[in-house]
């Protein structure tokens, strides 16, 4: 009986996985064609050989550096005597992971790797990733009530769909930082197995407290910066006369729909919201910036995750890959 009841969960499970991935597809080719539809060969070829490679390679660095201050903040989140440089990797990892793997298992990778190094729950190490989205969600709503204050107008004239989407990202980011902060008992609570994983989550979660809060909500705020920076720099090397306004309002939106389930390493989401985001400020998007926008993150992180990925992979030789320890 218990086997029947094993067999139909693993059924149920993998029904709801295929049909994730099957919305996911979905969506994407939505979005690949809002992109393409105006493609025009010719402007293509124009963009890519015009361009300024030197912004183009600077804002590759700066990506590649974000990646490190996400290693010191997640360092401090998990508060243990961890090698940066092995957090780093394991960041690396965890993009490679999403890049070429469906329902961002990228996730589950660098939680088991990071866990299986330094002898960690995986459900808390992933708790923590938990948390780190969470807090990339807060800085997003800080600079969405940053642009709304400052131009009141320019929401009026967004598409209600990603109106509703800014409203949902600060709220989830404000209510998940204080969810984190301020912790729930779950000591009365029976110990079954999923209770176990689900408190072993939460425990990651709220990872965030006095000694680390101010560190940790500084190391996002820089990152996000650099992130504007880096989308204005990409924006001069195209020569298309943004003001760094307009990239912080590409980069929210972009932001807003990335987090929408769809392909792995968010193709077709990213460049179509990007195309639609540069239709705001009346700028023709002949592909070309989108798609390199996109490729400066994704060849680097995925090779390096790749690297990475082979040079520990004895953590992942002959075991299953499971938050439940």
């Amino acid at each position: 009986m218990l086997m029947k009841k094993k067999s139909s969960n693993m059924i149920l499970g993998n029904k709801n996985n295929i049909i994730k991935i099957l919305l996911g597809v979905i969506v994407s080719m939505i979005f690949v064609y809002y992109a393409i539809k105006d493609f025009n060969l010719g402007m293509f070829k124009d963009a890519i050989l015009n361009v300024n490679y030197s912004f183009i390679f600077i804002s590759s660095f700066l990506l590649i550096f974000t990646v490190y201050l996400r290693a010191l903040r997640w360092k401090i989140l998990l508060n243990k005597e961890c090698s940066t440089n092995f957090i780093y990797k394991s960041q690396l990892i965890g993009y490679f992971g999403n890049n070429i793997l469906p329902l961002r298992m990228g996730e589950l990778l660098r939680s088991y790797l990071v866990g299986e190094k330094y002898s960690l729950s995986k459900a808390e190490v992933f708790g923590s990733i938990v948390l780190e989205r969470v807090l990339d969600m807060f800085a997003t709503g800080v600079f969405i009530i940053l642009l709304f204050l400052s131009n009141v107008s320019f929401f009026l004239n967004i598409s209600s769909v990603f109106y509703y989407a800014f409203v949902i990202i600060c709220i989830v980011g404000i209510l998940g930082l204080l969810l984190s902060y301020k912790k729930i008992n779950f000591s009365n609570k029976p110990n079954n197995t999923i209770i176990i994983i689900f408190k072993n989550i939460y425990t990651g979660f709220t990872y965030l407290n006095r000694s680390n809060i101010i560190k940790v909500l500084l190391f996002t705020l820089f990152i996000w910066s650099i992130y504007v920076f880096q989308v204005h720099l990409m924006q001069k090397a195209f020569s298309l006369n943004m003001s760094i306004y307009q990239s912080l309002i590409l980069l929210v939106i972009s932001t807003a729909v990335i987090s929408i389930p769809a392909l792995p390493g968010n193709f077709g989401t990213f460049e179509g919201s990007v195309v639609y985001s540069l239709s705001l400020f009346n700028i023709v998007d002949n592909f070309g910036f989108s798609f390199i926008l996109h490729l400066i993150s994704f060849i680097p992180f995925t090779i390096l995750g790749m690297i990475y990925f082979f040079q520990n992979l004895k953590f992942f030789k002959n075991k299953n890959i499971s938050l439940n320890d």
